[in-house]
């Protein structure tokens, strides 16, 4: 039996957290609308949002998480 010590994922998603304070109004704007095709696309895709944050998980093959990592917000992180 082998163990393992830290992080091992066979997941096929990801959490996020970015920070608003990172964002102008376009992406802002632009996250919005991303997140609208995601919601109407992605049924497993979870995506929320407070006054400074969004958050959520998603999978790394939809085009949300590709936007999300192509946009490379200064202020993002990635969970497993």
């Amino acid at each position: 039996m082998k163990l393992r010590n830290g992080f091992v994922s066979n997941s096929s998603s990801s959490s996020f957290v970015l920070n608003k304070d990172c964002m102008t109004e376009d992406d802002v704007d632009e996250f919005q609308k991303q997140r609208e095709i995601a919601d109407e696309c992605d049924r497993f895709d979870r995506i929320g949002e407070t006054d400074n944050f969004f958050f959520g998980i998603v999978d790394y093959s939809n085009k949300f998480c590709q936007w999300l990592e192509e946009k490379k917000f200064e202020r993002i992180e990635w969970g497993g």
